[in-house]
């Protein structure tokens, strides 16, 4: 149990030190975790948390459990026991994606916790100035309700109406969030990840180029980021079009 208590708690902090790729991290943390699911008592991970300055909330360990046990469909950003860390991932992965094209625009990725959202997570601007970064996921539920069924064959279908109405859906609810907390903030962001089987990049981006989504004004810009693709050796993201009305 130490052996895994120690390999996640130096896989963690290299990611912090950016001595790793995040999507490495990820797949690493995964596989570990697939592996050794039947000797990783909940007590060790708890343990891994609070050594790495994580919130100790049973609720939030409660759905994770349960979200690792029932889940197995578009799960690649899925982080088991852990909610917050699985948030900053997220982030750290856009992050990466973003400095690989030479468009980074912030540093500093920091979870909010449980209790002190939205946003998710908060990060430092290139100026200096404070960025918010909300984070939400675009899947297909039902899809998920056939594989926790035992319907593992199925995967939902996405044509251009779907896409766009499901990110028009969680725009709206996120630009319409109340009592922001920890600010103000310079910047406000959406980052909205998938792992549909059906959304690459190469499928996504002519459906979404040059699409206006409209948001309120409390979200400055928008990011969907996509699982890692071989192709392009990393999470690729699009940004979205907003504007208000």
């Amino acid at each position: 149990m130490k052996l895994v208590e120690c390999t996640l708690s130096v896989l963690y902090s290299a990611r912090m030190r950016a001595t790793i790729p995040g999507h490495w991290l990820a797949l690493m943390i995964r596989r570990w975790l697939r592996l050794l699911r039947p000797l990783l008592t909940f007590s060790a991970f708890q343990d891994f948390r609070v050594v790495n300055g994580m919130a100790n909330n049973k609720q939030d360990d409660d759905a994770g459990q349960n979200k690792a046990r029932k889940r197995s469909y578009g799960d690649f950003f899925a982080w088991p026991h852990n909610r917050q860390l699985e948030e900053w991932a997220i982030v750290d992965l856009l992050k990466e994606s973003l400095e690989k094209a030479n468009a980074g625009f912030f540093h500093g990725v920091i979870a909010r916790g449980q209790g002190n959202d939205p946003p998710d997570c908060e990060a430092v601007l290139q100026d200096g100035g404070k960025l918010g970064i909300e984070v939400t996921e675009l899947v297909d539920t039902e899809a998920i309700m056939a594989h926790m069924n035992g319907n593992t064959q199925h995967t939902a279908q996405w044509d251009e109406d779907k896409l766009i109405t499901a990110v028009n859906k969680r725009l709206q609810i996120k630009d319409a969030s109340k009592n922001i907390k920890g600010g103000p903030y310079e910047t406000y962001i959406l980052l909205i990840h998938t792992d549909e089987p059906q959304l690459s990049y190469d499928y996504v981006n002519p459906i979404i180029e040059g699409y206006k989504f409209s948001v309120a004004g409390l979200i400055d810009r928008a990011f969907l980021l996509m699982s890692y693709d071989e192709k392009y050796q990393s999470c690729p993201y699009i940004e979205l079009t907003l504007s208000a009305f």
